[in-house]
């Protein structure tokens, strides 16, 4: 089994975009346009240096406050321990560097429960994660008013493992499992109409939990000291040198929508970036063919990958402000561009692109991961040096390869208001490299650069169990042939180039009733992407690809017990009946321009703005919930399908990559599903998450920290961390049988000090805080059950190292220590500089 190389035309092919005379069009709430050059990313560069100062790099510089220098691109020890009280440091030091409006704020666990904790006491199914973030009016009008720096998506990750019992380390795994399970509002079956049995300090009642979240000291707390919401470069470079000089660790939030909670830490210095500049809406660049372009243009590398364009994200933007700024620009000036992202529009792209990123809405199996399509980035290190780079050297594709192999990386600094070289030496390929899929940490990101894909017409089909009259008991007979069906449909339609759709299989017309597909080119299967394929929809680039994808299924079943057919599985046969079902579990749906038309309206995860006058006026009596975005999708926020809760939705499980060419046996012999959701949410055991294909296997530019799993992986799917064995667990079964068949398929690896080698196997974008990797000293074990936190911390791997492997975390941590090595930036399940480079 193979993916085919017939990919490279669809996703590299040569793009001819006509424009008036210039390539460059300036978003329309910019009137103004503007011609693409260096001189424009100059100005670009410098727009958020508003104070006048100069922000000078790799020299030996004195602040007007300070009385001591700070040698730019050497790195102190400064900040690799501080033990004392950090109210004791003299914050007006920073203040004097900040903008006026940039406000240092004293963080309280009351200051946490008074912001945060609003919305999560209104049923489960009004939540959303826009009136956790710092709004932006322009996108949610009138604003929710919220101005804390320190909400998050899951309640309880403002605690360290998002576990707030005080005596935390001392439980062992089901009892902090029983305690999510009990938390989690997003249940199946416990969510009815507007109800929900998980509201904050009310239900589940007399919970111990909530009177842990109110301990005002309490020692699991993972909430930081101080915060800033920094307004533009300068803001950032001035907390980042102070933190180094006063030995105080940062931590960074972009949108709060972590599983792990990562985006805080206990005692530090937090700078959420919601305030930071937006970029999206005036930076969106058409490259025009037949120009050429300078070393370090975006457009040069765009060019080069055959893309038409390009969007600058500013640290601030989530998705939602990216694909609706996109989507204006197409309005205004004809559709010309397919942005490339998350489904759950409140999610940030960076720490989306930084864990890879993949898209199941977007249509990440012929374009990659997230990693994948950044064209240059714009960041601020360790040292305090504010610095961009991006390839400057690449070689063509070869083979699968679907974009061009990078040879090399350049970078420039801003010196005394001006982009120019760099006084000493800064490691931009291994920021390259570590930046895109090695997770965050290694700097403060401000902007990225990415790529634009050519538009084409977005359309949707449906091949699940939540149309109506499809969903059936999951005890039941016709459930299980259903599930068999759709996994064995989706392993042929998306994971083989053959067997079954394409060349004399496709037209196969035996005598004993085969009917024949005609040609589906694996090319053309490309263009669908999909989360779940039996319980999401399909999402397609393409007029005609939906109605493809739906009459190919339905002879796919009408095909199912004919003995002849070539290359399908079949445990048992279908009667009339079940065909007949499962042919009328499918829908077209109409055509819209984008994924944000979707992502607006109830089937997308949109969500009506309860701050919205009218919405007010409604309370929670429009029933059935959603239906108010049914009605008026243009008027509800672009939002996500999972909404605020006490846990993350995967709180419970552990997200494992099956490789895909082992997907077949992974569900017929170990029963691990694809595309199928047995529950919702909290309740992920057997998600199995199905947007892969040519784009992300072959994506790399050669120069990326995504793992093997990651790019080998045709599913991700969920496992239970506690369960009895009815859906696979996480647990020596798992360890004795499909780990080591797919990872391990040679035996245990030792390295020469003989110690194992653990390989890469985890999925770092859903991954609980709950699941370790197997026995330190037995990959064949589980990290048992019955062990507390302190037992498995010592006696079982990291998650860390589930999820990058022994081998690349070793790399990682490396680069790491040479690029912060005092580990300034912070945060849970992240890599860290190694102990010894501080003796």
């Amino acid at each position: 089994m193979k993916y085919s190389t017939i990919a490279l035309t669809l996703v590299f092919g040569t793009v001819s975009v006509t424009l008036a005379s210039k390539h460059v069009r300036v978003h329309p709430k910019n009137n103004n346009s503007a011609k693409h050059d260096s001189t424009l990313h100059e100005k670009e560069g410098e727009r958020h240096l508003k104070t006048g100062k100069s922000i000078k790099s790799c020299k030996s510089i004195k602040s007007s406050k300070r009385s001591k220098s700070t040698s730019k691109c050497s790195y102190t020890d400064a900040a690799k321990s501080f033990d004392g009280d950090l109210m004791s440091i003299d914050w007006n030091e920073l203040g004097a560097n900040l903008l006026p409006s940039t406000e240092i704020q004293h963080v309280t666990t009351q200051d946490f429960l008074d912001s945060c904790t609003d919305e999560l006491s209104i049923p489960y199914a009004y939540r959303t994660n826009w009136h956790l973030q710092v709004s932006d009016p322009a996108v949610v009008n009138p604003n929710s008013n919220q101005t804390s720096p320190l909400c998050m998506a899951s309640l309880f990750c403002a605690f360290k493992s998002c576990n707030p019992n005080p005596s935390q380390g001392q439980e062992n795994l089901t009892e902090q499992f029983d305690i999510g399970y009990a938390h989690c509002a997003n249940l199946q079956g416990i969510v009815e109409g507007n109800t929900s049995n998980v509201i904050w300090d009310t239900l589940p009642a007399n919970s111990l939990a909530y009177n842990w979240v109110k301990i005002p000291n309490n020692p699991s707390s993972n909430l930081p000291m101080k915060a800033i919401f920094p307004k533009n470069a300068e803001d950032i470079v001035a907390a980042v040198n102070f933190a180094r000089e006063n030995g105080i660790k940062i931590s960074i939030k972009n949108s709060g929508h972590d599983y792990a909670g990562r985006s805080t830490k206990k005692g530090t210095l937090l700078l959420n970036m919601k305030k930071y500049n937006k970029y999206s809406s005036n930076s969106i660049v058409s490259c025009a063919e037949g120009e050429s372009f300078a070393k370090g243009d975006p457009c040069r590398l765009a060019k080069g990958r055959g893309k038409p364009g390009y969007v600058r994200v500013g640290g601030g933007e989530n998705f939602a402000e990216m694909y609706l700024n996109v989507r204006s620009y197409n309005e205004a000036f004809g559709y010309q561009f397919t942005a490339f992202g998350g489904a759950s529009a409140t999610v940030s792209p960076f720490g989306y692109s930084m864990w890879a990123g993949l898209s199941g809405t977007t249509g990440g199996r012929a374009r990659g991961f997230g990693a994948d399509q950044i064209l240059k980035i714009e960041m601020v290190l360790a040292s305090g040096d504010h610095v961009r780079f991006g390839p400057t050297d690449w070689d063509a594709p070869v083979s699968s390869q679907i974009y061009p192999q990078t040879k090399e990386v350049s970078g420039e600094c801003l010196n005394d208001d001006e982009w120019g070289e760099c006084d000493c030496d800064i490691p931009f390929e291994l920021l390259w490299r570590s930046v895109r899929g090695g997770g965050p940490g290694y700097g403060v990101i401000l902007s990225l650069f990415l790529q634009l894909h050519k538009y084409e017409k977005y359309e949707v089909a449906n091949i699940n169990s939540r149309l109506e009259g499809c969903s059936f008991d999951p005890q039941s007979e016709l459930n299980t042939k259903y599930n068999s069906v759709a996994s064995n449909f989706y392993i042929a339609y998306y994971m083989q180039d053959t067997d079954f759709f394409d060349g004399e299989n496709a037209k196969y017309n035996g005598t004993d009733g085969f009917k024949a597909y005609g040609e589906v080119s694996f090319a053309k299967r490309l263009a669908c992407s999909t989360p779940a394929s039996t319980s999401s929809s399909l999402f397609c680039d393409g007029e005609g690809t939906s109605i493809q994808v739906v009459e190919t299924y339905q002879t796919f079943v009408e095909n199912w017990n004919i003995a002849s057919a070539p290359g399908l599985s079949r445990p048992f046969n279908l009667t009339k009946e079940d065909v007949k079902t499962f042919q009328g579990c499918t829908r077209v749906d109409a055509t819209n321009n984008a994924w944000v038309d979707i992502n607006q309206n109830a089937g997308g995860g949109g969500k009506p703005n309860r701050f919205d006058p009218e919405v007010k006026a409604k309370g929670y009596t429009y029933n059935p919930v959603m239906q108010y975005c049914i009605d008026k999708p243009g008027e509800c926020l672009a939002a996500e399908a999972d909404g605020p809760d006490m846990v993350p939705p995967t709180y419970i499980t552990a997200p494992v990559f099956i490789p895909a060419d082992l997907a077949q046996e992974a569900f017929d012999k170990y029963s691990i599903s694809v595309g199928f959701v047995s529950h919702i949410f909290c309740h992920l055991p057997n998600l199995s998450y199905a947007a892969f294909g040519p784009g992300t296997m072959h994506g790399s530019d050669g120069m990326d920290s995504v793992t093997s799993a990651f790019r080998n992986a045709g599913h991700w799917t969920s496992l239970v961390l506690v369960g009895d064995g009815t859906i696979p667990v996480y647990d020596d079964t798992f360890f004795t049988g499909a780990f080591q068949e797919f990872f391990q398929p040679n035996g245990t690896v030792r390295d020469e000090f003989g110690d194992i080698v653990l390989p890469p196997y985890a999925n770092p974008l859903h991954a609980s805080p709950m699941m370790y990797g197997p026995m330190k000293n037995d990959t064949k074990k589980a990290c048992p059950q019955d062990m507390t936190t302190l037992e498995r911390d010592e006696k079982c791997f990291p998650l860390i190292e589930a999820v990058f492997g022994s081998k690349q975390l070793k790399v990682l941590m490396a680069a790491k220590g040479k690029i912060d090595p005092s580990n300034i930036f912070t945060c849970d399940y992240c890599v860290a500089a190694p102990e010894i480079i501080h003796p």
